[in-house]
């Protein structure tokens, strides 16, 4: 019929993410975009979904930590980029 999916619970949820369980619950902080899926009175979240969110977030916020570091430079003068041919090794 369809594929079998993994759930976690908003508390779960919080507890990976590092939010408060009450922030996951009224959708602050960017949780609203995900899908709540409701078992009677039991709400549930698909964990992939959580995963991700929290995996954007992390992404981004290193981002944001290196364009700090190095306000100044271009995409091809990170220091991090190795594909830039004044580099040597």
């Amino acid at each position: 019929m369809g594929e079998a999916r993994d759930f976690c619970t908003i508390r779960e949820a919080a507890k990976l993410s590092g939010l408060a369980p009450k922030t996951w619950y009224q959708g602050g902080a960017g949780t609203s975009s995900l899908p709540r899926i409701r078992f009677g009175r039991s709400v549930r979240l698909i964990r992939s979904d959580v995963e991700r969110f929290i995996n954007e977030r992390v992404i981004a916020a290193e981002h944001d930590i290196k364009r700090e570091q190095y306000p100044n430079c271009g995409p091809s003068e990170d220091p991090d980029d190795r594909s830039d041919s004044r580099i040597q090794e």
